[in-house]
């Protein structure tokens, strides 16, 4: 999400989680899901150039210790210790809004270090892209069609989202712990209103700003000052022209990834998770390539055809 400018004896990077799996999207040709989606299959060679070129920067010591280890006890002191608020991260891959909630508030910038936003690096061939998370209906509704109506409306319409911007700028009613602090995304919808609204309430801009940020009540002063707008600016001006190309988690998009991740991916047993298995055992992961494509793709066959054979039940057949 950010990078940090540390004046400590060690800078480092460090994520809140693996985001190795995305590296085929912003390396590959075409890719538009984890492990190299392409929307009919998985590209797993792209993965394993990823999770190689990962472990070897975590094990060059290019990454901060994780939580919980010796290391983490050596360098900071206390094994409990998060990366992220040692004031000693070079830059830190985290969910938008720890920006606001986390790293723009005192407590985090008298740790030294100071935040801009930065896009995900790309090859000539991958592109830039933001994360695009997920909306849900309860299977328990008892108004279903008036709750899609809702998600849409919220999610990427207009008037939902000068709604949300309303009540992410009342201050007065959450004056301590104002909406914003607590969890605010991206805006889904390309409206440039919306857009500019949103980043000049609550980010610096290098624009001519046509809004005055919000105001802070929990520490009595403007959420962004001109300072900031001088040295921040530019870099969220560049972050949110780069961030519109949303991929959804692969949970979200791909049928069957959540049980390829349980069943052939994650740990299992005394067995160590594939990625930690590159990364503490020393092992390629090109040798896993070939049967983890193959059991992805089963595993999403697999789900396909589960769920037709669900909609056969009411009466709907799905042509695929």
């Amino acid at each position: 999400m950010g990078k940090g400018k540390s004046k400590a004896k060690r800078a480092a990077a460090h994520q809140f989680h693996s985001l190795v799996t995305y590296y085929p999207i912003s390396n590959g040709n075409n890719l538009i899901g984890e492990f190299g989606w392409d929307g009919k299959a998985y590209h797993m060679d792209q993965w394993a150039a990823g999770v190689n070129q990962w472990a070897e920067l975590v094990n060059g010591k290019y990454h901060a210790p994780y939580g919980d280890t010796d290391e983490m006890e050596a360098w900071t002191g206390d094994r409990t210790m998060w990366a992220a608020y040692t004031g000693k991260l070079g830059f830190q891959i985290d969910a938008w809004w720890t920006y606001l909630n986390l790293f723009d508030t005192p407590d985090y910038r008298n740790r030294g270090m100071e935040w801009v936003p930065y896009t995900t690096p790309a090859s000539a061939t991958g592109y830039t892209f933001g994360v695009l998370d997920f909306g849900g209906i309860s299977s328990a509704t008892a108004h279903p069609r008036e709750a899609y109506e809702l998600l849409k409306w919220m999610g990427w319409g207009t008037e939902g989202w000068q709604a949300k911007l309303d009540a992410y700028q009342d201050v007065e009613t959450y004056a301590d712990l104002p909406l914003y602090r607590q969890a605010i995304p991206c805006p889904i919808t390309m409206d440039e209103a919306i857009w500019t609204e949103f980043q000049q309430s609550f980010y610096p801009t290098a624009q001519t700003r046509t809004y005055q940020s919000v105001f802070d009540p929990v520490n009595g002063e403007d959420l962004v000052t001109a300072d900031e707008d001088t040295k921040y600016g530019k870099y969220f001006d560049d972050f949110f022209a780069n961030c519109k190309n949303p991929i959804p988690f692969g949970d979200c998009q791909i049928p069957g990834f959540a049980n390829f991740l349980d069943t052939s991916y994650r740990a299992v047993g005394d067995t160590l998770g594939v990625e930690d298995q590159v990364r503490i055992e020393g092992k390629n992961a090109n040798d896993f390539a070939a049967e983890l494509e193959q059991k992805a793709a089963d595993a999403n066959q697999a789900a396909l055809a589960a769920a037709k054979e669900a909609y056969e039940m009411i009466g709907i057949t799905l042509n695929y």
